[in-house]
């Protein structure tokens, strides 16, 4: 007998679905799948185009899986091989997977639908601004970026022609929530969806936790919630930095280990007040538009009104 993920954490990215993740497996009924993001349901998301770097990082995630049994992203796009994720599956009652693709995607949600209609979905947005930060920094630490001018290049990426998930960044796109969000809402029945702010995980991490409990029909239970998971760092020189990524790929094993741990520190580049204003004016009517929508407020940019 096949078994059926029931639970999709769908995004977005950025805004803590890899701690959700982590906190969630903790739970005696709940199973997780072993790829974190499979991407199995974004058929408009288009492998053969991704980017030179991009493609390096699936390449590697899937040698890793193939090793050692657990990867955080890949795109599968076999049946059997994402049957296959829930093998493992002894008795839990709720069987999920963490594709952040799945929000931006505009195949994911009829997908879904067609897979399990019964399936419920958790969204959690994070102030978009801060999201394209983290994001940013995010791909500095993993040396898919150098530069430390933040703004012109989140805006030079906006301005791509040719744009897409694994084929530019998306800095700014990805937090226009309102239309990836409403595909939900247009799909799923209220009631199976649960929405969270981000910003009030961080801030009570236990009620998030026990709602999502209650979401999800499993028993409340005390989770480890003090581990946090891809946290930002940036280089300490830049120029070493860049010099070492480049050259990771022909060097020992050993080395590339310690690339990060040497050449990083903790922290990320910051974003000026300034650029925070220019982003929020690109982002200010989309976040109206979901506020509206999903009826709750979220009280994002609120510094620059």
């Amino acid at each position: 007998m096949i078994k059926k993920a029931n639970l999709f954490i769908v995004g977005a990215a950025k805004c803590a679905t890899t701690s959700l993740v982590y906190y969630l497996s903790q739970h005696k009924d709940i199973f997780f799948s072993k790829i974190k993001e499979p991407h199995y349901f974004c058929e408009d998301i288009n492998r053969q185009h991704f980017r030179n770097n991009y493609k390096s990082y699936i390449n590697r995630e899937r040698k890793k899986y193939y090793k050692n049994g657990w990867a955080h992203i890949l795109h599968i796009s076999s049946e059997k091989e994402y049957n296959a994720l829930y093998d493992l599956v002894s008795g839990e009652t709720v069987i999920g997977e963490a594709s952040t693709g799945y929000l931006f995607s505009t195949d994911a949600a009829i997908n879904i639908k067609k897979y399990n209609s019964k399936a419920k979905i958790i969204i959690i947005l994070r102030d978009p601004v801060d999201r394209a930060v983290s994001h940013y920094n995010m791909d500095i630490r993993d040396g898919r970026i150098f530069s430390k001018n933040m703004l012109k290049e989140m805006m030079k990426d906006y301005g791509k022609k040719k744009k897409g998930w694994g084929i530019s960044n998306l800095y700014i796109e990805l937090g226009m929530y309102s239309a990836q969000v409403m595909r939900y809402l247009e799909v799923f029945p209220r009631k199976q969806i649960k929405i969270i702010n981000y910003n009030d995980l961080m801030v009570d991490a236990n009620g998030v936790m026990n709602s999502i409990c209650d979401f999800l029909e499993v028993e409340r239970c005390d989770f480890l919630l003090e581990e946090k998971l891809n946290v930002a760092s940036k280089p300490k020189n830049y120029f070493l930095f860049y010099i070492a990524c480049k050259i990771k790929g022909v060097v020992p094993a050993f080395f590339k280990k310690n690339i990060k741990k040497h050449l990083t520190e903790n922290g990320g580049v910051f974003l000026s007040s300034s650029g925070r204003s220019e982003l929020y004016n690109i982002y200010r009517e989309d976040i109206n538009k979901l506020e509206e929508a999903v009826k709750i407020n979220f009280n994002w940019c609120k510094e620059n009104e």
